[in-house]
């Protein structure tokens, strides 16, 4: 978007000046009856834009970023990519989405696919997986390499396995919906081990003895990975609102987190609603059933939760967008009339840690400078966000190499934050139009020891430190954690 420049009406100005009258305080007619900082825009004197930005947080921009192992970009003027899940294993890195044309080099057509790449970024193999949705594939890497997917297809929920050799279908379950108007389709998958956690929207027969539904439709469960089966092991419905996210902990539970509804009791009979809010919880491993549950609190909305990141010791962080005044269990954020990140964080027990917030640029021209896409944290510990921004915002204090037109359209970014809220490693993805269009979107997220590995849907031509140049198509890198 350009930035937004004054504009003179002239016709208008010289009569004002011809009869000598002057507006009231704070109105205008022309650009004398304002401030030398101030412009006219709509018959009001308003603050000039400050083309370029400081960062209205501070800081200082880095000199140096998050050292990039290696970068690709898979392209073809015939196909468009698009990213749904990118997972990794020791120096493997699996990326699945869905393609919009032939490609070739993988022999691939339209629909759903998944990949394996090698430590140096070079397929290892791709396969298709006919008949999955965009936007509902799921996948995630087990233990000896294979890797588990979960998909929507024609009203149906379906679980399987890719063998870590060449990518063929090891298994796959399908799993018809039961509820009348909301199809089933996963929002989430993670692997316990072998086994696969799954949590999605809609209602089915799991195997339980029991069909998962809820008051909005919302489940989470625990299904066999050894068998061949996908047999039941727990299911869970909730009546919550929406489940975002679900991943094993090391501690043997299960952390959930998701948006509450108006009235939504986590469990049947609870005292405690979360009307506006978002909520996470630990559940038992082995049944299912509910070991603690926190929920956000205040007269604001969290208006978005997009990721929930567990660390090797308990850690969880929840990533979204809010507006209005919000507790995540500590002291309230005013994040305004305008929605903006964070990054909240709760300690094993769910008790209340830091919140982490980009501050805008001054006179941004987007409404949201910079926006939480993803989290992670690797088995160091660390905590790393993946994101898009325009402008100069800043992040702690790190103010981000500026992104405006015409030479920068669009850009991501990697961040990894410290325990204290700092940032400790920073690498920007800045692109300019190519053929009148650039993105920086399709995010996902993935980190573990040794392995941070990071995907998304590119167009544009490199601007800055971006990794990829004069291209289109899926970029995956795997960085320095």
């Amino acid at each position: 978007m350009a930035p937004r420049l004054p504009v003179l009406a002239l016709p208008l100005a010289l009569a004002v000046a011809a009869v000598g009258c002057q507006s009231p305080g704070g109105r205008c007619s022309t650009l004398d009856d304002c401030a030398s900082t101030e412009r006219c825009q709509e018959g009001v004197c308003v603050p000039a834009p400050i083309l370029g930005g400081n960062g209205s947080g501070g800081g200082s921009v880095p000199t140096s970023f998050t050292p990039v192992l290696w970068s690709t970009v898979q392209a073809s003027a015939s196909a468009a990519f698009s990213v749904d899940a990118v997972s990794a294993l020791s120096t493997n890195v699996y990326v699945a989405g869905a393609l919009e044309g032939a490609y070739d080099p993988w022999a691939l057509a339209t629909g759903a696919f998944a990949a394996r790449l090698d430590a140096g970024g070079a397929p290892v193999w791709a396969v298709a997986l006919p008949g999955l949705s965009h936007g509902t594939l799921r996948t995630a890497a087990a233990p000896d390499g294979g890797l588990l997917y979960a998909g929507a297809s024609a009203g149906a929920l379906v679980v399987g396995r890719l063998r870590p050799g060449d990518g063929g279908v090891d298994w796959e379950r399908i799993i018809p919906g039961t509820h009348p108007t909301v199809s089933i389709a996963p929002v989430s998958l993670a692997a316990r081990g072998a086994d696969l956690l799954v949590a999605g929207v809609g209602a089915a027969d799991l195997g339980c003895g029991d069909t998962v539904t809820g008051g909005n439709a919302t489940f989470a469960a625990l299904l066999d990975g050894v068998s061949g089966m996908a047999s039941c092991l727990w299911s869970r419905g909730f009546t919550i609102a929406q489940v975002t996210d679900l991943a094993p902990r090391d501690a043997g539970d299960v952390a959930l987190a998701g948006l509450c509804s108006p009235g939504g009791f986590f469990d049947p009979g609870s005292a405690t609603t979360c009307t506006r809010g978002v909520f996470a919880a630990a559940l038992d491993g082995s049944t299912g059933a509910t070991s603690w549950a926190r929920f956000s609190s205040g007269a604001g909305t969290v208006t978005a939760l997009r990721d929930l990141a567990v660390a090797p010791d308990g850690t969880l962080a929840l990533v979204g967008d809010a507006k209005g005044v919000v507790s995540f269990g500590g002291a309230a954020v005013n994040f305004g009339a305008s929605e903006g990140s964070f990054a909240a964080v709760l300690s094993p027990t769910g008790a209340a840690g830091i919140v982490v917030r980009p501050v805008e640029a001054p006179y941004a021209p987007l409404p949201d400078a910079a926006s939480f896409a993803r989290a992670a944290y690797d088995r160091n510990g660390k905590l790393w966000i993946a994101g898009r921004y325009y402008g100069q915002p800043t992040l702690a204090t790190t103010l981000f190499p500026s992104c405006r037109e015409p030479a920068c359209s669009a850009a991501s970014f990697l961040a990894r934050i410290e325990p204290s809220g700092a940032v400790g490693s920073f690498l920007p993805i800045r692109a300019a139009a190519v053929s009148g269009a650039a993105y920086a979107d399709d995010l996902v997220l993935f980190a573990t020891t040794g392995t941070v590995a990071h995907a998304q849907r590119f167009t544009g031509s490199a601007a800055g430190a971006t990794p990829w140049t004069a291209t289109e198509g899926l970029g995956v890198l795997r960085v320095v954690p």
